[in-house]
C-alpha cells in the first residue's frame, strides 16, 4: 500500500489538483476542504503525512496541526504547511514547533515531492510534472 497523505485546504481546486499530482507520483492522497472534518479523518486513518494550508476559515493550519499533535495517534506524523505568506513561519513563534516543514506558494511539484520524500522516502513512480501550487494565475495549472 502506498503512503497515505492527507491534504487540507479550503480551496477545492488546490485539493483536487494536489490529489491528482500525488496520486500520479505513487501516493494515496485524501483531500479535505473542511479543517474540522480533516482533523476527524486524520484521527480515523492515521495518514503517513499531512499537508495543510495556513489560512482557512474557521480553523487555520496551526490549529489543525495543534489538534493533530494533541492526538497520540497523530503526534509524530510529519505536517507540511503551505502558505503564500512566507513571513508567517518566522513570526509564528512557538507554533512553528507544530510543523515539520513550511513551504511557500507558489510551490512546484518537484519541490513538494522532494519535501514529502524527505519524510516518506521516494515515491513508487514519478509522473505528472508541471503542476504549481499557487492561488495566482500562471502558466502552469494552479493547485
Amino acid at each position: 500500500m502506498p503512503p497515505t497523505i492527507l491534504i487540507v485546504d479550503d480551496d477545492e481546486n488546490i485539493v483536487a489538483l494536489t490529489q491528482l499530482m500525488l496520486t500520479r507520483h505513487g501516493y494515496h492522497a485524501i483531500g479535505k476542504t473542511d479543517p474540522f472534518e480533516a482533523v476527524e479523518v486524520a484521527s480515523q486513518i492515521c495518514p503517513d503525512l499531512i499537508i495543510v494550508d495556513l489560512m482557512m476559515p474557521g480553523m487555520d493550519g496551526f490549529e489543525v496541526a495543534l489538534r493533530c499533535r494533541q492526538n497520540p495517534k497523530l503526534a509524530d506524523i510529519p505536517i507540511l504547511m503551505i502558505s503564500a505568506k512566507a513571513d508567517v513561519w518566522h513570526a509564528s513563534g512557538s507554533k512553528a514547533n507544530l510543523i515539520s516543514q513550511f513551504l511557500s506558494k507558489p510551490l512546484g511539484v518537484h519541490q513538494l515531492i522532494h519535501s514529502i520524500s524527505t519524510y516518506l522516502g521516494e515515491p513508487e513512480q514519478s509522473a505528472g510534472a508541471g503542476f504549481t501550487i499557487s492561488k495566482n494565475a500562471g502558466s502552469a495549472p494552479d493547485l
